[in-house]
């Protein structure tokens, strides 16, 4: 009779805690805890509480586990939408240098024009006076020179700018990058 209700207490104290298929030998030790006390407490009932209080421990690491998964998921989302982003970005910056290059292009062609009229004018010149034509001709080199001045000058102005505009534009997905690094470090090293 002993013998039954100890293997009974193991059955019972095995199916409150969830666990199936355990054999009788353990199910009969299992059932010994019931007639055991330790300081006052009912070690069976106490194994019992440890056990439902591991089950609760293993559904909060899963719960953390399936958390961590799913960040995870979204940090590979992300960093797919930023390398989809850093690509529309390369296609605007060859949009821009080409646009630059369109820029650049009509900037000779016009000096070339104020160049071929600044000729031009030296030609008419020659048949006039030689001392009215010496003065003419230096005021058409200084506007000449001062026509090439404004076009490097504006070249030049144009490419800085244009370097400037590339390396910003690609400045916020750096600091995108670096602050999923930043958080991913502190969430799992820290």
């Amino acid at each position: 009779q002993v013998d039954k209700d100890v293997v009974r207490a193991g059955e019972d104290a095995a199916r409150e805690v969830g666990i199936i298929g355990i054999p009788k030998e353990v199910l009969h030790l299992l059932g010994e805890l019931k007639y055991r006390t330790s300081y006052g407490q009912n070690v069976l009932q106490h194994s019992k509480e440890v056990a439902i209080l591991l089950t609760s421990v293993e559904n909060l690491f899963l719960i953390q586990q399936s958390f961590f998964q799913s960040m995870l998921t979204k940090f590979d989302e992300l960093n797919r939408r930023q390398l989809n982003l850093l690509s529309v970005q390369g296609e605007y910056a060859k949009n821009v240098q080409d646009s630059t290059a369109k820029t650049i292009t009509n900037i000779y062609y016009q000096f070339s024009l104020e160049q071929e009229k600044a000729f031009t004018d030296i030609r008419k010149f020659l048949a006039n006076d030689t001392e009215q034509m010496i003065k003419k001709v230096n005021a058409a080199a200084k506007n000449a020179e001062k026509a090439a001045d404004r076009a490097a000058n504006t070249a030049f102005n144009i490419e800085l700018e244009e370097k400037w505009r590339l390396r910003l534009f690609y400045l916020p997905p750096f600091f995108v990058v670096l602050d999923i690094i930043v958080r991913l470090y502190l969430r799992f090293w820290s």
